[in-house]
């Protein structure tokens, strides 16, 4: 998955695998052959040396420098065990997500170029990023319904289904969404939402795989200011227990 980094250099930080399991014990099956996450203890894959700390509300954000030439970053963590500059070596601790569960489930997101690492709110993921930019299927999946969300139209799609009769699952989209498109995932009971689009793909019960184009980032939506991309997951199984490592090669 790291090589199609490569093929989608733009949003490359929407393109993930899909979601993993992990366990208090270890982590199951993983895609990648990196160990990134030992229980409820976020691990070094490979040496290198602690670039960056950077705390906000009482959680930390750190970035990993290996010394292979890659970087990881890690949002969310509740404690830390090293400081700015401190060498590390495979598989150390570096810190510790308190809120992590047997349940829990990550996504590893590939990035380039930017200034913000965002771990999940809830359910959702907020990317600033410039206007028309585009975004790309995370997974395998059938488009159910687009349109647009806001305080006036939001009464009207109470009881909306798409062309071909499948529910929307309209119940987790914000208010303020703007336009959106969403995706029933192929295999699970998981919906991913794009919000604040510019331009969404038009065509219902349309199947696409990971890595397809889906639509382009806006700035839509109730009291949205600056282009923004919203990605948020729907996972009837795991509900919002979901946590994101960034990784860049």
């Amino acid at each position: 998955m790291i090589d199609l980094l490569k093929l989608f250099p733009f949003i490359s930080l929407i393109l993930t695998h899909p979601l993993e399991p992990i366990s208090l014990a270890n982590y199951k099956d993983p895609v990648s052959p990196i160990i990134f996450i030992d229980g409820s203890n976020y691990l070094s894959p490979y040496d290198g040396i602690v670039k960056e700390i950077l705390e906000e509300n009482g959680l930390y954000r750190i970035t990993i420098s290996f010394n292979n030439g890659n970087e990881a970053v890690y949002s969310g963590l509740s404690s830390i065990l090293k400081k700015h500059g401190d060498k590390i070596t495979q598989q150390e601790t570096i810190g510790m997500d308190n809120t992590i569960s047997p349940e829990t489930q990550y996504i590893l997101m590939f990035y380039e170029k930017t200034d913000l690492f965002p771990q999940f709110v809830s359910n959702k993921l907020t990317f600033y990023t410039e206007h028309s930019k585009r975004i790309y299927m995370v997974e395998d999946g059938i488009i159910i319904f687009y349109g647009f969300m806001d305080e006036s139209t939001y009464p009207a799609i109470n009881n909306i289904t798409s062309e071909d009769s499948i529910p929307t699952h309209k119940s987790f989209i914000p208010i303020n969404a703007g336009l959106f498109c969403q995706i029933k995932l192929i295999g699970r009971d998981t919906y991913i939402s794009y919000l604040h689009l510019f331009y969404p793909y038009p065509r219902l019960g349309l199947a696409l795989t990971q890595g397809d184009l889906i639509a382009y980032s806006g700035m839509t939506g109730d009291y949205i200011t600056v282009p923004q991309l919203g990605l948020q997951i729907d996972d009837m199984e795991i509900g919002g227990n979901i946590r994101v490592i960034y990784y860049r090669k």
